[in-house]
């Protein structure tokens, strides 16, 4: 590729961690090196190619299933027209840090460092975290809580996951991010929501890491 060929050390820096994380999580090497990692589930053509190197397309789709950070569960109650999603994501979470990282919802935050619980009140929905890393999401509607759902668990995927890539930053109409040894969000953020959607981490695990159980029936 490019980037191995302008920046071979990093490359190979790279390449060794990713190789040596396929190796801890019982990954096969040829999962980075046949870009197999583009895929939650494996598309026809990436099957063939796949299995013509004698890999198991089954033990493969197992073993990232059992990596998923969050897990979700989703309910109606149609009489009063509130969905809710329940759920976990996989500790350790900082909660200071995802306080840190809410503020770019342009929500209203509640953190009660005593009690390890922190809050957000947003328009389209309400969501809650504790300690424990346990959620939940109570919105008006199925569309407002899927956007309460995506908004609130990217938020937890860029506060456990963030690697200072700076891709927030860059992105900022306001200029309103700084990273340093960390992340940091200044009172100028408006909450536009820009660096959630440019964020790599939230992006894509939001699509890989997450799994979602149950319907919300009756949805509009």
């Amino acid at each position: 590729s490019r980037v191995r060929e302008v920046y071979p050390e990093l490359w190979a820096k790279w390449e060794g961690e990713v190789l040596a994380w396929c190796e801890k999580q019982g990954l096969p090497q040829e999962w980075f090196r046949l870009g197999l990692w583009r895929w939650r589930r494996l598309p026809g053509d990436a099957k063939k190619l796949a299995s013509s190197m004698g890999l198991s397309v089954n033990e493969i789709e197992e073993k990232l299933a059992s990596l998923r950070e969050v897990e979700v569960t989703l309910s109606i109650r149609p009489c009063e027209n509130i969905y809710e999603a329940h759920g976990s994501i996989k500790k350790p979470l900082d909660l200071k840090k995802l306080v840190m990282m809410l503020q770019c919802t342009g929500g209203r935050i509640a953190f009660n460092e005593k009690m390890g619980l922190a809050t957000l009140r947003l328009e389209e929905g309400f969501a809650s975290i504790s300690a424990d890393c346990t959620f939940s999401i109570r919105a008006e509607g199925a569309e407002n809580l899927k956007r309460t759902l995506e908004l609130f668990v990217k938020s937890l995927l860029r506060a456990k996951h963030c690697n200072l890539c700076g891709s927030c930053r860059n992105w900022c109409p306001t200029n309103s991010i700084v990273i340093e040894r960390d992340v940091k969000i200044l009172d100028s953020c408006e909450g536009c929501r820009t660096c959630i959607n440019a964020c790599p981490v939230a992006t894509y695990m939001y699509k890989s890491s997450v799994a979602i159980e149950g319907d919300l029936e009756g949805e509009a």
